[in-house]
């Protein structure tokens, strides 16, 4: 999966990378995913493997494509509504609740879709509100995540 930057949420530094931000609170998003077993399930496009409610971390770079778009290939992508997460999914694909955790790096795309270095799935939202309890209050994309280093 391969996300463009959002420039309404992200800017460049001097050297020209994208600046991520990071999120204040955790951030209630959706997976699309290939069902494997009950614990588990596996992302369609490059295969990696998720057992629910396990944290995954990954690096996370934005590149130009040569033209006038920055990519996110290497991160940890889901889907910041339903509706977005319904435009992945198909018959052999499942949407999965996910969280974002607070103090996570991300960089949001078009699409409604999201891009970041933590990320934990869970099978179901009764197993996300059991582990998490609730998420929320739902704040403006803006004012979410900010920018800079501390947490």
């Amino acid at each position: 999966m391969c996300l463009n930057v959002d420039f309404s949420y992200h800017h460049h530094d001097k050297r020209g990378r994208v600046v991520r931000r990071r999120a204040k609170q955790d951030i209630l998003v959706y997976k699309v995913l290939r069902p494997l077993t009950q614990n588990s399930a596996a992302s369609p496009y490059q295969g990696t493997q998720w057992t629910f409610g396990v944290e995954k971390t990954s690096i996370m770079k934005a590149q130009n494509d040569g033209y006038d778009c920055y990519v996110v290939e290497e991160a940890l992508h889901s889907c910041l509504n339903m509706d977005s997460a319904r435009s992945h999914s198909n018959y052999y694909r499942n949407i999965y609740p996910a969280v974002i955790p607070k103090g996570s790096m991300l960089i949001y795309g078009d699409n409604d879709e999201v891009a970041s270095n933590r990320l934990i799935v869970y099978r179901d939202e009764s197993e996300l509100m059991k582990a998490r309890g609730a998420i929320g209050p739902g704040i403006p994309r803006g004012e979410i995540a900010n920018f800079g280093k501390g947490k």
